[in-house]
């Protein structure tokens, strides 16, 4: 767990606050302040507008864009944060009642065309295509935002090739059913389950959930949508319409 260190004062070099809110500072404009101007030393009319400056300066929310607020005490940021936790707890329970409802869980055994090779080197086809069995699931890809942008249902399963399992031979599987009965939960959310080149197939269904029992909660969904919202590029947090371009918010 990362720890944030201590702000250090510029100003008169203590920990704990920043030179904006240093009290030796704001004590030290006020005595200069109190003496006449005729009186004053060059440092004590640069203490006042020193401080002078730092009350009049408007703090700038680099999430929202808006003024008075950082992007740490933002409350559309706070309200986004809970919209898409929330979100993301429904779409992952329609997922998992999804999944169980065709069988996709550990020990599931898929059929996978497109960008994969068989034992013998070809590339995996209808006719000859490429066999293995589910193990497990990259349960921080299943989310919402990723389904509908780049992801497929690929990129969530966690599979070993058929061709080191001796015991079922291709001839003892049944017929496959397509995953785009998965569709059928919520077509609104925009699934990605197959491509013109990427096709998933279900050859033998499982009973076993595969999914951790925090896949669900909200605690879980609230630390995966965290990392989108603490992501920095190029050293900057995103800013709202980063997030939005990722359909983690509308």
């Amino acid at each position: 767990m990362r720890h944030r260190r201590s702000p250090r004062c510029s100003s008169c070099y203590q920990q704990g606050h920043t030179v904006r809110t240093c009290p030796a500072l704001k004590e030290r404009a006020a005595e200069a302040a109190a003496k006449p101007e005729n009186e004053r030393s060059w440092y004590d009319n640069r203490v006042i507008e020193k401080v002078t400056t730092y009350k009049e300066t408007t703090r700038f929310c680099s999430y929202c864009g808006g003024t008075g607020h950082n992007s740490k005490g933002c409350g559309v940021r706070k309200e986004d944060i809970e919209k898409a936790t929330e979100k993301l707890v429904n779409w992952r329970e329609r997922f998992a009642d999804a999944a169980k409802s065709v069988g996709l869980g550990t020990g599931t055994i898929l059929t996978h065309t497109g960008y994969s090779y068989t034992a013998g080197g070809t590339y995996a086809t209808d006719e000859n295509p490429h066999f293995c069995l589910v193990v497990g699931f990259n349960e921080d890809s299943i989310t919402f935002w990723n389904f509908a942008s780049q992801s497929t249902i690929t990129d969530c399963i966690r599979a070993k090739n058929m061709r080191d399992f001796q015991g079922r031979s291709v001839d003892s599987v049944s017929s496959p059913v397509e995953m785009d009965r998965l569709l059928d939960a919520d077509k609104t959310d925009n699934y990605r389950w197959r491509s013109s080149y990427n096709t998933v197939k279900i050859c033998s269904t499982s009973t076993e959930s595969g999914f951790s029992a925090n896949f669900t909660t909200y605690a879980d969904c609230r630390r995966v949508v965290m990392e989108v919202f603490n992501y920095k590029h190029r050293n900057k947090l995103y800013n709202r319409n980063n997030v939005r371009s990722l359909n983690v918010i509308e």
